[in-house]
């Protein structure tokens, strides 16, 4: 079995069909500018590629897992690199012999690069959120106005516009007589007067004996408002003017002597009833007095003897 062995020749190994290299990813263009490749462009505008490896590096391709390997025509290292020469007009940038091999840029860099760029306003789910906040809280005052506004008008409508209105007379002390319009009420102070006219204008009196009349001109308004009249009465005192034929006689006014004629007496208590003369030699002139609401009382009297 070794002879046997040992006289057989080797295995030749059998040819395969010649793999095809993995083709490198496009690198920056060596055409002339407007006849390039289209690349993408970052969020500044800047066109995004990957720079050309050092010459007579071999290509090795990465065995990584899918999301992990980079995407044809992504930037792997941000754009433009500092300290790299650029061409006139910025269209390329070279790298300089002797840089380190760049990194390809994983899909997690990828999101993290488009994390970094601010999204517009209208894109962001927290603007929307608060522009919807503010839609709703506009609407909810539009109505709150509407049906307040709605409130007032259908009240003003049921409610209706007065026709008549009312005036409460008072007075001090009580017990006036009250003229309405130069006409005399059947009722005394206090009374409320019902059923005026709005819009309209009168004149009242307020009367009490031996007080000063209280005069005035009520307007009834629109509104139908209550119109109060409070009448503060002045106490009237009693005027005496007294005439004597012959002069000196003394004047008695309740049993009580005041004077002398001629005599003008102010100031007395209305409530006086009774006057007397008295003149020597002359027969005793007695009267009794009535006191006008003016208070004042004119006597010119001829003595007896």
């Amino acid at each position: 079995i070794v002879n046997k062995q040992t006289s057989e020749p080797m295995p030749v190994p059998i040819a395969r069909p010649h793999e095809p290299e993995m083709q490198q990813p496009p690198q920056f263009p060596s055409a002339t500018p407007g006849m390039q490749p289209s690349y993408n462009n970052d969020a500044s505008g800047l066109p995004l590629g990957l720079r050309t490896p050092p010459s007579g590096s071999p290509v090795v391709p990465q065995m990584q897992p899918p999301h992990m390997q980079p995407y044809m025509h992504q930037a792997s290292q941000p754009y433009p690199q500092p300290a790299y020469p650029v061409s006139p007009g910025a269209l390329y940038q070279f790298q300089p012999s002797g840089a380190p091999q760049p990194q390809p840029m994983t899909l997690t860099g990828q999101l993290r690069l488009f994390e970094a760029d601010e999204l517009p306003s209208h894109y962001k789910l927290g603007a929307a959120r608060k522009r919807w906040f503010t839609y709703i809280v506009a609407g909810v005052i539009a109505i709150s106005i509407a049906a307040a506004a709605t409130f007032f008008i259908i009240r003003a409508t049921r409610d209706g516009t007065p026709t008549t209105g009312s005036i409460m007379f008072e007075s001090n002390p009580p017990g006036a007589d009250i003229y309405f319009d130069n006409e005399r009420l059947t009722e005394k102070t206090p009374y409320r007067l019902e059923g005026v006219t709005v819009g309209t204008s009168h004149d009242i009196r307020i009367e009490l004996a031996r007080y000063t009349a209280y005069i005035d001109t009520v307007n009834i308004p629109k509104t139908g408002r209550e119109v109060p009249v409070l009448a503060l009465l002045k106490q009237v005192t009693g005027k005496l003017r007294i005439l004597s034929k012959p002069d000196g006689a003394e004047v008695w006014l309740d049993g009580r002597q005041v004077g002398r004629t001629p005599a003008k007496l102010e100031g007395l208590d209305m409530t006086a009833k009774r006057l007397e003369l008295r003149l020597k030699d002359h027969q005793p002139h007695i009267q009794d007095l009535t006191w006008p609401a003016t208070g004042q009382i004119d006597l010119d009297i001829k003595l007896q003897r």
